[in-house]
């Protein structure tokens, strides 16, 4: 809007006879700076959007190697390329209520109680420079500045990665989390929700 507005206004001066007048050309000196900052800015912006990583991550992307835990069913044996691990998970019936300082009763976890409903994972390695993140370019954008694109230009929602719901990750895993399943031959889990693609 500077630069427009800077550029009639010197148009008209100089169509006008008045000649240079440097404010003009300063303003729009100026502008022109701010707008070469802004833009360079926004398309960064854009592509780790497209890319699925923040500034940080971007600088240490292409040598990162991410140790993901897969949830396998109970039982399986480690493999020559990966480990696994397991925890107890307490049903509600084994958790003990206890009060709490407002003197309402709150659920806490019995440590005395039986271990039950033990889940497994198998602990896998990406190679350098996989994101298991990325959903691909147009999806990563939906997940981050939202499915309506009013939202886009006017978010005031919760961008869809905040409120992903899922057993297998805090935030919606990508392809690769397949490819590593089928890379590592690690069995599915039956009620495990599969990730969307």
């Amino acid at each position: 809007m500077v630069i427009v507005a800077s550029s009639l206004a010197l148009k008209r001066s100089l169509s006008s006879g008045a000649g240079v007048d440097g404010f003009f050309i300063g303003a729009l000196g100026l502008g022109a700076f701010f707008s070469i900052f802004t833009y360079s800015m926004t398309g960064t912006a854009i592509r780790y959007i497209c890319i699925q990583l923040t500034n940080v991550d971007y600088l240490k992307s292409k040598v990162v190697v991410h140790c993901l835990a897969i949830r396998v069913p109970p039982g399986t044996l480690p493999g020559p390329n990966y480990g696994i691990v397991a925890y107890p998970q307490l049903k509600q019936a084994d958790r003990a209520p206890s009060p709490n300082l407002s003197g309402r009763t709150v659920t806490d976890e019995n440590p005395t109680a039986p271990a039950q409903d033990l889940r497994t994972f198998a602990i896998v390695k990406s190679e350098m420079g996989e994101n298991p993140w990325d959903l691909g370019a147009y999806r990563n954008w939906k997940s981050v500045m939202g499915d309506n694109i009013i939202d886009w230009f006017f978010p005031f929602n919760s961008p869809p990665c905040s409120s992903y719901v899922s057993t297998e990750s805090k935030y919606e895993m990508g392809p690769l989390y397949q490819q590593l399943r089928f890379r590592y031959g690690l069995p599915e889990v039956s009620n495990e929700r599969k990730p969307q693609s």
